[in-house]
């Protein structure tokens, strides 16, 4: 809500009723004398319209009375729905009293229409006006009071010992002012229409509103700050205008400073009626996000469970089945051997044919399986966490390559290494796929040259996905190579499992070396990316975190 328009809107219409007066429209009731020697005399229809049209200010009083007080039972009703919600005991106290006031307004409201007497009845009505005015705004101090006292939070059974306290409270004090006043004997004079102040009794509830709007509601507001204690604050100023027109221009029943005044009463409660819905809408969409949330949170839990079972089950699968696997395949490639060293003499070319590609199929899938249980064991495998030193790791890789590197007449240059947190086997193997994969997308007219580079980066630079240690932070490890590279659309497509971009008459491999990468990296908590550019080369960048989640800083950082 914007506290400016909501100021602009209450100034404009409690001056409203200023600036009709200064125009000369009269809002009073008119009100005709009855001549009951007169009336006797009357048709029968014709007297009750007569008698009707003399209680035309007292019907009109009625329906502004009873209309606050509908505004007084939705604010307090409002305030409890809302603090069922919110357990805000802001709200609910200040509800209740302002429930109280309405009650006290429903008393002056049926003293008026004599339905509930007195030993006075000439000065009862604008004496209990007078009195309930000084109630409301002495009972909506009072429950701003309690809150400012209390304080605006609270434990649950806090807050609700001090709502209960505080309905209990204002209901007694709005029933003993009730009693005593209808139980009253000789009452004060209230109403002076020939005086400068019509009703000086009026002054008294002026000063208690303009405390309170000077010191008791900025108070809360500042305490609580909501459309609702905005909106209180703001009703001080009809309730304000309202002892204004009273004590300065209201001198009979039902005439025009009169009537505005009870219309303002009504505006004096819709005011922060209309704070305390916005605060409730708000209050209810949070709710209900909340609840949203916590059913999307509950199916994703699930989902998860479902999931983490699937990944489970398939690579247990995966590692079965290709475990299972391997046994015929070596009856089939020993068989091969034998029938190839023993009968090759005795085939013709297209058996000895088909037997070679027999035996470089069970080839392929030999190594298929072998990368498929590769690919399964670090998926299953726990990782053995501890400071490696990528430098002798790396050399340790490049023995393991020497032949490799030599056949394929590549250069290797490697830079100054960092020490991570990680499974040294896992990250050897990582390595080892990075530069074994440089090495076989070799471009046929160029000699191959890898560069392998490291730069340590702070966490705030992080790439989304690594998962960073307080006080840690990421290196950044660059394979460059100016092998054939590729095409960037498939930059996510080479890490999918026995995904190629090329046939096998082309590279050899199965397609799973980068997918295992990316395994590797993810149970480092780190990111593997790829970028390339055709015939230009390609580079993998690895993002690792230097210190995993949960481990402390080495001493002296």
């Amino acid at each position: 809500m914007n506290p400016r328009a909501l100021l602009a809107a209450v100034v404009a219409v409690s001056a409203l009723p200023l600036v009709a007066t200064l125009l000369g429209i009269d809002l009073g009731t008119e009100i005709s004398p009855l001549d009951y020697t007169a009336l006797a005399s009357l048709p029968g229809r014709e007297a009750t319209d007569r008698v009707m049209r003399a209680l035309a200010g007292s019907y009109v009083h009625t329906l502004l009375e009873w209309s606050a007080l509908c505004a007084a039972v939705f604010c307090f009703v409002l305030s409890w729905l809302h603090y069922r919600i919110t357990g805000d005991r802001v709200t609910a106290v200040v509800g209740a009293a302002l429930l109280a006031a309405g009650l006290m307004d429903a008393f002056h409201t049926l003293a008026a229409d004599r339905l509930i007497g007195s030993a006075d009845p000439v000065d009862f009505v604008p004496f209990t006006w007078a009195l309930c005015r000084l109630f409301n705004g002495l009972i909506l101090s009072l429950g701003a009071g309690l809150v400012l006292a209390r304080g605006a939070e609270g434990d649950r059974a806090g807050s609700s010992r001090l709502v209960g306290f505080s309905v209990v409270l204002f209901g007694l004090l709005a029933a003993a002012t009730v009693v005593a006043a209808a139980s009253a004997g000789d009452l004060p004079r209230t109403m002076f229409p020939e005086a400068a102040i019509t009703r000086p009794w009026d002054i008294a509830p002026g000063i208690v509103y303009l405390f309170a709007a000077v010191v008791i509601f900025p108070a809360l507001h500042r305490r609580v700050d909501s459309s609702f204690s905005l909106a209180l604050w703001l009703s001080a100023l009809p309730h304000l205008a309202i002892q204004a027109h009273m004590a300065f221009g209201s001198s009979a029943l039902f005439d025009h400073h009169f009537n505005i005044a009870h219309g303002l009463k009504i505006v004096a409660y819709l005011v922060p009626l209309l704070g305390l819905l916005i605060d409730y809408a708000r209050a209810y969409a949070e709710a209900d996000r909340a609840e949203e949330l916590a059913r999307s949170n509950a199916a994703l839990v699930r989902s998860e469970g479902h999931l983490a079972r699937s990944n489970t089950e398939l690579e247990r699968f995966a590692y079965v089945a290709s475990h299972d696997l391997q046994e015929p395949l070596r009856k089939v490639q020993a068989f091969g051997a034998r029938l190839k060293e023993r009968y090759a003499d005795v085939l013709d070319d297209r058996g000895q044919d088909y037997l070679a590609r027999m035996l470089s199929a069970s080839d392929r899938m030999r190594r298929l399986i072998d990368d498929l249980l590769l690919f399964s064991r670090a998926s299953r495998a726990e990782a053995v966490v501890e400071e490696v030193a990528l430098g002798p790791l790396i050399d340790g890789v490049l023995s393991d390559l020497e032949v490799t590197i030599s056949e394929a007449g590549a250069t290797v240059e490697v830079g100054e290494m960092p020490t991570v947190a990680g499974d040294p086997s896992q990250l050897g193997q990582l390595l080892q796929n990075l530069i074994g994969n440089a090495l076989k997308y070799r471009h046929a007219e160029r000699a191959q040259h890898v560069q392998v580079t490291c730069r340590e980066l702070p966490a705030a630079d992080a790439p989304p996905g690594v998962e960073v240690a307080a006080g840690s932070t990421v290196q950044r490890i660059e394979v460059r190579d100016r092998g054939i590279g590729f095409e960037s659309k498939h930059a996510e497509a080479i890490f999918e499992p026995f995904r190629r971009l090329h046939g096998r008459g082309e590279f050899d491999g199965s397609g799973v070396g980068l997918a295992l990468c990316r395994r590797i990296v993810q149970r480092h908590r780190g990111t593997i990316t790829a970028i390339g550019r055709p015939d230009e080369g390609a580079t993998f960048v690895v993002c690792l975190p230097t210190r995993r989640l949960g481990e402390a800083a080495p001493e002296g950082t």
